[in-house]
């Protein structure tokens, strides 16, 4: 899929999903989408439960601590991770929702609770399960593990696990932990800002590279979506100018940046300006590269892999050597940029339900030549 800001002045934010699919722009969006004025609290924790079940899969995942502990990255970024990184958006999204929530640290396992009805309720995402006892009621870890019949009831688990082994992962409870800590997470928004003439690829299979701190031996996820910002400031007047010789750039993007590089076209070969990245305006690494003709070429591949986690922003500061605005050694900068996306998350064609929904977020301030969106698919017999 190709999105094509055509307009050279105006932004826009295109929103994007299959008909009837949920919205996973934001944590309220997705609540919006999948809860009902109406519900009590148990329905709302298994419309949460459900949607977790349905909008992502097992696989390492790709960095520890908080980073896929955000629904709106972990369903739109990655789409994938353990356990706790299931239950612990399943509590993300419950209190978000209004519900009392927790997470269990189980022996080699982690699922999730909400407290309603004066009890706490299991539920757990990654292996589709919820639990109810005698009455009907869905158990608790604390009753699970006192009762672990609940679980022995039948032979296996949705995923195919043996509930005998399941089972033990409760009743050993001498390793057995409440957390309730919050994540430390943003109230992210992935809904792709295109900048003035944006070029953006959205790519569904075989990617050259995914995001991965963890150290881990598996191969590559086995849904993974891989795409190519191209970003180009023609005008460097609108770049801050940060001092007199000193202009800066802020590339903000709501995908997890994997690669990439710059390009400058140069006014001459003769006076060569300097070039410097940071995460926050605060320590700045000087970037080398390389000229050919009048366009200097920087890669931006080993600053992103040294980054301690995720990188989805970055600013660049462009400086003249000779004292002088940046705009007189430099005509235009060009940006791009390999990205990963949830494949399941930003629709295309299928074998079935191919009704798309596309709206701007925002109307354009005055007339705009547009977006143009392209859909590219092979068919297999």
């Amino acid at each position: 899929m190709i999105w094509q800001n055509l307009d050279s002045k105006t932004q826009i934010t295109p929103a994007w999903k299959r008909k009837g699919a949920p919205d996973l722009s934001s944590q309220s969006a997705m609540l919006a989408s999948i809860l009902k004025p109406d519900m009590n609290a148990e329905e709302k924790s298994i419309a949460i439960w459900k949607f977790l079940v349905d909008w992502r899969y097992h696989y390492d995942p790709a960095e520890q601590g908080d980073e896929l502990h955000d629904p709106v990255k972990f369903l739109n970024v990655y789409g994938y991770g353990f356990c706790d990184d299931c239950a612990t958006n399943f509590m993300v999204l419950a209190r978000k929702a209004g519900l009392q929530s927790r997470v269990w640290g189980l022996s080699g396992h982690v699922v999730a609770e909400t407290f309603y009805d004066g009890r706490w309720h299991m539920f757990d995402p990654d292996h589709k399960v919820f639990y109810r006892n005698r009455q009907g009621v869905i158990a608790g870890v604390e009753e699970l593990a006192e009762q672990p019949e609940i679980i022995t009831k039948t032979p296996t688990d949705p995923l195919g696990s043996p509930s005998e082994l399941i089972a033990k992962l409760y009743t050993s409870t001498s390793d057995n932990r409440v957390n309730e800590r919050q994540p430390r997470i943003k109230d992210t928004i992935a809904l792709p800002v295109l900048e003035p003439l944006d070029y953006v690829e959205f790519r569904y299979s075989n990617p050259e590279r995914v995001h991965q701190k963890n150290k881990s031996h598996s191969p590559e996820p086995p849904l993974a979506g891989e795409g190519v910002l191209k970003r180009t400031i023609r005008d460097l007047y609108e770049l801050k100018q940060t001092a007199g010789n000193q202009r800066e750039w802020l590339v903000n993007w709501p995908y997890v940046l994997l690669a990439g590089y710059l390009d400058f076209e140069l006014t001459s070969t003769d006076i060569q300006p300097r070039i410097s990245i940071s995460h926050n305006q605060k320590s700045w690494t000087p970037l080398k590269g390389k000229v050919k003709e009048n366009r200097l070429r920087i890669s931006l591949n080993e600053w992103i892999k040294k980054q301690p986690t995720a990188v989805y922003h970055f600013y660049i500061r462009l400086e003249s050597p000779k004292q002088a605005d940046p705009t007189t050694v430099i005509n235009q900068a060009t940006a791009e940029l390999r990205f990963q996306f949830a494949p399941r998350a930003m629709a295309h064609v299928g074998n079935e339900n191919n009704d798309f929904q596309m709206k701007l977020v925002t109307e354009p301030a005055g007339a705009t030549k547009g977006l143009k969106l392209e859909l590219i698919w092979k068919e297999i017999d």
